[in-house]
């Protein structure tokens, strides 16, 4: 039963990071495309997205492999932000 709670705990947890994640790409992309945004608003959104972050830290229960699931989706977010920054160019 414990275990069953925990798994479902987990798997919220993800989907939730991950919804964040693609979130902010999504309107990292769209705003990146028109030249009137500038770069300060997009920092904006992703301070937004790591307080998301530092809340479901706060207040979900995480594991070492949480966690090390969460560092490779800020990798991912860093990878997108560097592609987004050079079509833009």
């Amino acid at each position: 039963m414990q275990h069953d709670r925990l798994s479902t705990l987990n798997e919220t947890t993800n989907e939730t990071i991950r919804l964040a994640l693609w979130e902010d790409a999504w309107i990292k992309y769209h705003l990146t495309s028109h030249r009137a945004w500038s770069c300060p608003f997009i920092g904006l959104l992703t301070v937004g997205m790591m307080l998301r972050v530092i809340l479901l830290l706060m207040y979900g229960k995480f594991t070492l492999l949480t966690i090390g699931k969460f560092i490779n989706y800020f990798v991912i977010d860093a990878v997108i932000s560097k592609f987004i920054n050079q079509k833009r160019q």
